[in-house]
């Protein structure tokens, strides 16, 4: 992972990674953006969160977000390969005078929500299934000392 770069323009992103397409956008927490799919020159799939960062309350707030994606790269728990899997990591940054960037790895296949409403029927084997999972990441991430507010 490379340390935090300043890009003088998106175009300097735009060279290194191709964007295939919008993932989703965000205007909740402490800023407004947008997630895009994109691929490396290599070819591989990632996606880039791009965050709007208006003023220096936004500029921390983005510092204080890739500290805390650094903090989850850290796999200083023995146990913690299995879990680590589930967490979604950071790759790279960008920090722009105007926007942050934040490259992850794609995770392909949907969402949650997208499963529950392509499925009829859960049985209580599936539905722990899901929930182990879920229980695990948060865990994995609380071991950190970290709170997911999503």
């Amino acid at each position: 992972m490379s340390a935090l770069r300043t890009p003088p323009t998106l175009a300097q992103i735009d060279q290194q990674y191709e964007q295939i397409g919008c993932l989703g956008h965000s205007g909740g927490g402490f800023a407004d953006g947008g997630v895009f799919l994109a691929r490396t020159r290599t070819p591989r799939a990632v996606a880039l969160k791009f965050i709007e960062i208006s003023d220096d309350e936004d500029r921390a707030n983005f510092i204080r977000e890739l500290n805390t994606l650094k903090t989850l790269r850290k796999n200083d728990n023995p146990g913690a390969e299995r879990r680590y899997l589930a967490i979604v990591y950071l790759e790279e940054s960008f920090l722009g005078s105007d926007f942050g960037c934040i490259v992850m790895n794609y995770v392909d296949g949907g969402t949650l929500a997208d499963e529950i409403q392509a499925t009829n029927m859960y049985t209580e084997r599936r539905i722990a299934w899901y929930a182990l999972q879920l229980s695990d990441a948060l865990a994995f991430v609380h071991e950190r000392g970290i709170s997911h507010h999503d």
